[in-house]
């Protein structure tokens, strides 16, 4: 059997991978631009507070599942870290695609590729550590609205 996980390694490994993350999407997000504030708004565009305030709780969710499964001592399987470090690339590239490069379609493709790797953690995780599992049902939920929100956004600014 290995040894468990201190707490502080718990720690280190749920916190710096999201925040790296965060720090990285919110520096790329731009809603100030010129580009974003000549698009036409959908009716579903929620109010601009909302967004700090549900990716505070997506990412406070994640980290409390990464803790949890960390100190659960349980395996972590290659594919399963593969997976979540594809989840936080894609995080990022979404909102680089969609802010910097003004690319609408391929941003969707980036949020449809980012729900899929969420539901295969979601699915990953649930026989081994459920309530981690349902942690990241947050940013699986999340995801979506955000992809419904991005097609949107593609479909009144045609």
């Amino acid at each position: 059997m290995t040894e468990r996980r201190s707490i502080l390694s718990s720690l280190l490994l749920s916190i710096l991978p999201v925040a790296v993350v965060a720090a990285l999407g919110a520096f790329l997000v731009d809603t100030e631009s010129a580009w974003y504030l000549a698009l036409q708004k959908p009716a579903i565009n929620p109010p601009q507070w909302a967004f700090p305030v549900a990716w505070s709780i997506v990412y406070l969710c994640v980290i409390v599942a990464l803790y949890l499964f960390f100190r659960s001592n349980a395996e972590v399987l290659p594919v399963f870290a593969g997976m979540l470090i594809l989840c936080a690339l894609l995080n990022v590239a979404w909102s680089a695609v969609f802010f910097r490069l003004h690319a609408m379609i391929p941003a969707a493709a980036v949020l449809l590729a980012l729900l899929c790797a969420l539901i295969y953690v979601f699915f990953s995780l649930y026989p081994r550590h459920r309530i981690s599992a349902w942690l990241f049902l947050p940013h699986i939920l999340w995801g979506a609205f955000a992809l419904a929100l991005n097609i949107a956004f593609i479909l009144v600014n045609r």
